[in-house]
């Protein structure tokens, strides 16, 4: 009995034991040949042979690591501190915040950051990128970009402060925020504010294109506002007739309505005081040939009266 444990023991302990990937050479002292022989432990010697093997270089890991065999590969397992670069364990750490740090494919430090934290490469430091708080807002994403904080908000907000505020009006308008946080909205064409949100608002004018009518929303109530120069009608903007409200032409001239506005045109005889002004507010004044006309009737008419009287008394003395 006592023979055949012992060549079961120099089958385990051969001159070679396979480990993936490699063949390893083990030294093992046997124990002498003599009838104080005892049975093996099996499993306890299995295992130290496996560990021995394991430790002879097959991974290099520089020093800050292990090599463990997972998946029947030989693989690194870093320090605390360490991540795996091009096959070793170099430094990797991102400060007391980081939940995580490691390297790309191009060697590159990479920094996994909580909530409210994010990467943050400070100008001159050895450690380089390290987890910063960074808050936006509970609707925003929070980065860095060299000092500068950058917030990614999401959508119906906007950055004011630093944060990402809500801002809305709806699918039929943009909203902005003024310098002191009040929200504006922008409509699209025949829409306007109500309630804090972009909703129809048609006047259903025939002219609103031609003239553009402005609907708005005053206490929740649809208001249509006429350009200058048109009233409000009973199905559009109706024109006003200024040249017969009121008498918006100077003296001696011609007031002319058009839609939305009027013109004043000088009578025959007269012309502007200075043209390049607006007629509405400047004044006519007579040509030069139509005093020249009014000089020369003035002198006919008293010839002509002379002439009647001359003759006239030469009449009544014959």
């Amino acid at each position: 009995m006592r023979l055949f444990y012992y060549f079961a023991y120099l089958l385990v302990v051969s001159a070679f034991v396979y480990i993936p990937g490699a063949c390893t050479d083990v030294s093992v002292n046997l124990p002498p040949s003599d009838n104080s022989i005892h049975p093996l432990n099996e499993e306890n010697t299995s295992l130290d042979l496996i560990n021995a093997a394991s430790v002879q270089g097959e991974c290099d890991c520089g020093g800050h690591g292990s090599c463990q065999e997972v998946d029947d590969m030989l693989v690194c397992k870093c320090n605390v501190k360490y991540a795996l670069k091009a096959s070793k364990c170099e430094s990797c750490d991102c400060g007391p915040w980081s939940e995580g740090c490691s390297f790309d494919s191009n060697g590159e430090k990479k920094c996994q950051c909580p909530r409210d934290y994010a990467s943050k490469t400070k100008k001159w430091s050895e450690q380089g990128a390290t987890c910063e708080y960074c808050y936006c807002g509970e609707s925003g994403r929070c980065s860095w970009d060299g000092e500068e904080k950058l917030c990614d908000c999401d959508d119906g907000y906007r950055l004011f402060n630093g944060k990402c505020k809500k801002c809305r009006c709806g699918q039929f308008g943009v909203c902005t925020l003024s310098e002191s946080g009040e929200k504006k909205c922008s409509c699209d064409d025949g829409y306007a504010e109500v309630y804090g949100e972009c909703q129809e608002c048609d006047c259903n004018f025939t002219t609103r294109r031609t003239f553009g009518v402005n609907c708005t929303f005053v206490d929740g109530l649809k208001n249509c506002i006429c350009p200058p120069g048109f009233v409000v009608g009973l199905k559009n903007c109706e024109d006003i007739n200024e040249c017969y409200t009121s008498r918006p032409c100077p003296a001696n001239a011609l007031c002319i309505n058009k839609p939305g506005t009027f013109e004043c045109k000088c009578e025959s005889g007269y012309k502007p005081i200075r043209s390049s002004l607006d007629l509405k507010l400047s004044r006519c004044e007579e040509t030069q040939w139509r005093q020249a006309t009014i000089a020369l009737g003035v002198i006919l008419s008293i010839g002509i009266i002379w002439i009647s009287c001359y003759i006239m008394k030469h009449k009544s003395s014959s």
